[in-house]
Order: C-alpha cells, then structure tokens, then sequence
C-alpha cells in the first residue's frame, strides 16, 4: 500500500518552476504518481477486483500526463495559451478529473478490501475529506474559468477579473490544504494496514 499512498502523494501536489524562457517543470510529476499507482494496484489484484480496474485509468494518465507535462516543460504550453487559453484551461482540467477519478479508485478499492478483511482502517473519514477536497476542485476551476472569461471579454471588466483571480488564489490554497490533510488521513490508513499486516 506504500506505492498506492507515494503515487496518491505525487498526483495530489503540484508545484511548477520555470525553465527558459516559457517553460515550466513539474517538480512532482504527476504520471510518476500514476506508474506507482499502477504497480501498487497489482500487488493487490488478487486481493480485490476492484484493484484490476484501477489500472487501465492509471495506464491512460500516464500517458496524458507524460505528454502534459512535456508540453509545459518544453514551453509549448505558452504558445498554446498565447492562441486559446481555454485550451490550456481544458487540458489542466482533464488532468485534474484523471487525478480525482484515480484517486476515488484507489480510496474505493482500499474500502473493499478493508470490508473483506473486517477491520477498520479509517477510511470513512478519508471518504469525508475526499469529498471535501472535490469540491474544493471545482470552486477552483469554477473561479478559474471565470477569470478567463472576465478577463477576455472586455477591458472594462477588469476589476472583476482581478477579484476572480484573488477568489481563485484562495480557492488554490483551501485545495491545496485539502490535499494535504486527505494525504495524512491516508498515512494513518496506511500505518493501520501495515500494523495489521505485521500483527
């Protein structure tokens, strides 16, 4: 459960730094987390069928995240948002719902598998902060799409535009907060398990 719980760790944080001119690297990449994911998710297949599905979902984020994140790091993401932000909005968003939908794979299938054993490894809580932690995502995205559109609809719009992206500053930070109190939850689950496993 330890690559389950490194790879949920890489794809929740995010934080990019620039290189060059226009690029940006991931200094936590993503489809890092979801090769982990993958490899946990079959050292438990047998365990839970559950964990069978989850790996076509981590094989096909891999691959979008790897070529997302060669994109930003190259600097043609710039290029693509000088032409259409919208694009750039679009293409974070699909990563972003890959990432929740993963991660609500794997919390479901430790769910199964914490029935079939009968124990209690405090998943209902992470379940709570899971839920939370989503709809901290879409006030984000909400605000995120809003800033765009103020801020290219028109130039007398642009006060708005700068309270959206405050919203959107502090939306980032309550998801961000999310993250991490959902990935200590998770540690507990793990600490539960491997107990359990020694015990």
């Amino acid at each position: 459960m330890g690559k389950l719980l490194i790879g949920t760790a890489l794809t929740l944080l995010n934080y990019d730094i620039s290189v060059g001119s226009h690029g940006l690297l991931g200094i936590v990449p993503h489809f890092l987390g979801f090769i982990l994911i993958f490899f946990g998710a079959r050292q438990f297949e047998k365990d839970s069928s559950y964990f069978d599905r989850l790996q076509l979902p981590c094989y096909i984020m891999v691959v979008y995240s790897a070529a997302y994140y060669m994109i930003k790091a190259t600097g043609l993401i710039h290029n693509i948002e000088n032409f259409n932000r919208f694009i750039v909005y679009f293409m974070d968003l699909i990563e972003t719902i890959g990432i929740l939908l993963v991660s609500y794979l794997v919390l479901f299938a430790i769910t199964n598998l914490e029935h079939k054993k009968r124990r209690n490894w405090g998943l209902k809580r992470l379940q709570k902060v899971w839920k939370g932690m989503v709809f901290c995502y879409i006030l984000f995205y909400i605000s995120y799409i809003t800033n765009i559109t103020s801020g290219a609809a028109s130039k007398e719009l642009t006060q708005f535009a700068f309270i959206t992206a405050m919203i959107m500053i502090i939306f980032n930070l309550v998801k961000v907060f999310g993250s991490v109190v959902y990935l200590m939850l998770f540690y507990g689950v793990w600490a539960k398990y491997v107990e359990d496993v020694r015990g």
